[in-house]
């Protein structure tokens, strides 16, 4: 039985790690809607530690899949969050969500 060329390994690895990334970022558009609701149920007690918690989440995985700055933002997210700064709290979550867009409209190959 003959080995597979070293050069189709890699490949098959870099599609698979393609694939994962783009699966890393789809579930982190489900935590942006979470995010979003969480935002906007005032009445919710633990809104601010919802949104910590997913925060903390992603600042945690999101180097895993090559995305820092993303780990960057959710770490901004997490501390903002747990501050209950609610002035500072849209402007990093719109700025998770262009990250999120802005990856997401980029190919991955």
């Amino acid at each position: 039985m003959k080995n597979k060329p070293k050069g189709n390994r890699i490949h098959e690895l870099e599609k698979y790690f393609v694939s994962q990334g783009k699966k890393y970022l789809d579930r982190r558009f489900e935590d942006l809607v979470e995010i979003k609701n969480s935002l906007q149920d005032i009445q919710d007690s633990h809104r601010f530690e919802k949104i910590q918690r997913i925060g903390h989440k992603v600042r945690g995985s999101a180097g895993l899949y090559g995305f820092s700055r993303l780990g960057d933002i959710a770490f901004q997210l997490e501390t903002t969050a747990q501050n209950e700064d609610v002035k500072k709290l849209p402007e990093v979550v719109d700025e998770f969500q262009t990250f999120l867009n802005d990856a997401k409209t980029k190919k991955l190959t």
